[in-house]
């Protein structure tokens, strides 16, 4: 699981580092003749981009606990991340003076958490005590 987190981390950051180059190409690919939405999109894009790699290592983390059988500590990241720390997060900064950066940027801070938590419980090891009930 470790080689295939570091793989995952370096594929999905090099892809975010060329998607973050290639913003404003991919958004004119679904709104090409609206520039603002094109603007706005491509903003979003780079804002995420640069995360990707840590949302690779989230996603490995909560394979590994659910291939486990750990799929409760699989649940409670996945409901941590997104509603108790995601959804809050966008809602709060998008009321500050970062407004829709504010939207954005709860993506990458989410999964960089996420990630993090997630590496916390793997390295912990009490994911491999758990068994699935047949």
């Amino acid at each position: 699981t470790k080689s295939v987190a570091k793989i995952s981390f370096w594929v999905l950051t090099i892809l975010g580092v060329i998607l973050f180059f290639l913003a404003e190409e991919i958004a004119a690919i679904f709104t090409p003749n609206d520039l603002e939405v094109i603007h706005q999109s491509a903003q979003y894009i780079k804002i995420i981009s640069l995360s990707f790699g840590f949302f690779g290592l989230q996603q490995i983390f909560n394979g590994t606990f659910i291939g486990a059988g750990d799929t409760v500590t699989s649940m409670v990241l996945s409901i941590f991340t997104f509603w108790i720390l995601r959804l809050p997060l966008a809602f709060f900064l998008s009321h500050t003076s970062l407004g829709f950066y504010g939207v954005c940027l709860s993506f990458p801070i989410s999964m960089v958490l996420a990630a993090f938590i997630g590496y916390i419980v793997f390295t912990s090891g009490k994911w491999k005590e758990r068994r699935m009930k047949h």
